[in-house]
């Protein structure tokens, strides 16, 4: 396995970093670090008091972890804290059906079973 099979992610987190309405992909652990300064993630690494914000910290920490000790286990660890930044910052994009159930403050099981409980 070469090293930079370590660094790739299982799954590639689809995230806005500008106001455009297109999306970017992170696929690996190089990406990761770059996003961490660009856009609405860069933008939401201070908070109002000018402390920095434990989401972008846990993110860089991890990103960091893995990029200089490359293991699967890093690298997914590494894009579970970028996802909980990207979605922290408002920047992360999720599929339509994830959306429509956030919206109404329900998860996909939840909806499931109100729909079975209905037609009962």
């Amino acid at each position: 396995m070469l090293m930079s099979d370590c660094l790739q992610f299982n799954t590639p987190l689809s995230v806005h970093l500008e106001v455009d309405p297109g999306s970017t992909e992170l696929a690996d652990v190089d990406d990761g670090l770059r996003a961490l300064h660009a856009g609405s993630i860069g933008r939401y690494r201070f908070g109002q008091q000018g402390c920095e914000r434990e989401e972008w910290g846990a993110a860089l920490d991890a990103l960091a972890r893995a990029k200089f000790q490359p293991r699967s286990e890093n690298t997914e660890s590494a894009r579970s804290a970028l996802r909980t930044l990207a979605l922290a910052a408002g920047a992360l994009v999720m599929p339509t059906r994830n959306r429509a159930y956030l919206a109404l403050g329900l998860s996909g099981r939840s909806l499931a079973n109100t729909s079975v409980a209905q037609r009962s």
